[in-house]
């Protein structure tokens, strides 16, 4: 679950606390009422003290549980990514890369960064074609079950 400022359910909530979500820009922020800083790019964040405080921005996640089958076919790794892998990239598309590497014959942990930096590079092309230069923080860490 994305927990971008433009969802309602989050823009409510930011509002409700004394923030603003603007969306005149390319990716909706979130500000403090009456100031033009941070101008955070999400509605929940960890470390962020500024809009924290009075918890404009939360660092309350989505939490889903789902219990391993070592039997069934599927579980074979978890991977967490920025926002700005997910900006651009749909779920499917980057599991059938992760997937890729999986299947390979050459399937090793040094080829493992490798698929993590061919994810950050397709990321990062996809921002820039689509953002007129601008590109997010863009992170990918896959770890193996």
């Amino acid at each position: 679950e994305d927990h971008n400022p433009d969802d309602p359910d989050e823009r409510d909530r930011i509002e409700q606390n004394g923030g603003i979500v603007d969306c005149n820009g390319a990716v909706p922020r979130v500000y403090r009422k009456g100031r033009n800083y941070p101008g955070l790019a999400m509605s929940r964040s960890f470390g962020d003290g500024t809009l924290a405080v009075d918890d404009i921005v939360i660092h309350t996640p989505a939490v889903v549980t789902h219990a391993l089958d070592p039997e069934a076919a599927g579980d074979y790794f978890l991977l967490l990514c920025s926002d700005g892998v997910w900006t651009y990239m749909e779920g499917r598309q980057v599991e059938r890369q992760v997937m890729r590497w999986w299947k390979s014959p050459a399937r090793q942990v040094p080829n493992l960064g490798k698929m993590c930096e061919g994810l950050v590079a397709d990321a990062t092309r996809m921002w820039l074609s689509a953002s007129e230069g601008y590109v997010d923080d863009i992170t990918c860490m896959v770890v193996v079950l």
